[in-house]
């Protein structure tokens, strides 16, 4: 089936010789692998490696929290399904958020709202809980989109693959990590440990911000 896909990604140079110009605050693919070790752009993806950990708690514990605060499973469910119809929606619109932000752009917006949203779901109140779970479009779902774009923009199709799985073991890594920390942070202070989610989201905010102060921009 993937073979049958189109070819989204244009050549380097078109056949016509017009040169194919970035967006707003993106350099063009470079086929050169140096960029691949360079630290702003190792910085944007263990920042963005950082966010998606931050989802671990929720992932493990939420229902579970839920729960102690009494509510109901089958409610739970349903606030869990809040979050995956957001996610669908924001992807479903990303192209549209795509031409007004840049992909770092889109991580800045996707931490800051992970920080809004972890001490939210310490709330019992349904209104919150709905709040917190719609951000889940902003904290899963920009946050991978807006990465994979960001790949595809600053390397070229050559070195994507390797790219990709840099990211892959980032975020698996870090996640797992997170996972198993989220165990020993629930049996200790229980809902709280959705504060250390926060941590990790505001991590991941300074490691993409940092990366603008990077020579990144500088390689083309």
């Amino acid at each position: 089936a993937s073979h049958a896909l189109p070819r989204l990604r244009a050549p380097r140079h078109p056949a016509h010789g017009t040169p194919i110009t970035a967006g707003a605050g993106d350099a063009l693919p470079t086929d050169r692998p140096a960029v691949l070790r360079h630290t702003g752009f190792l910085a944007v993806l263990a920042g963005s490696a950082l966010i998606n950990a931050s989802h671990a708690f929720y992932y493990t514990f939420g229902l579970l929290h839920w729960k102690s605060l009494g509510i109901a499973t089958t409610t739970g469910s349903l606030l869990w399904a809040v979050a995956i119809v957001a996610e669908v929606g924001l992807m479903w619109r990303f192209a549209g958020v795509a031409k007004r932000l840049s992909p770092r752009h889109c991580l800045l917006l996707a931490a800051s709202l992970g920080v809004l949203r972890w001490p939210l779901m310490l709330a019992s109140a349904w209104p919150v809980l709905l709040i917190a779970q719609a951000l889940h479009a902003a904290t899963f779902g920009l946050t991978f989109l807006a990465t994979v774009n960001f790949i595809a923009k600053r390397v070229d199709e050559a070195h994507a693959a390797r790219a990709q799985s840099v990211l892959a073991i980032l975020s698996t890594g870090s996640l797992a990590v997170a996972t198993v920390a989220s165990g020993r942070l629930y049996e200790r202070i229980g809902g709280q440990g959705y504060l250390a989610m926060m941590v990790l989201s505001l991590a991941g905010l300074v490691l993409v911000a940092w990366s603008y102060r990077s020579d990144l921009d500088d390689i083309a």
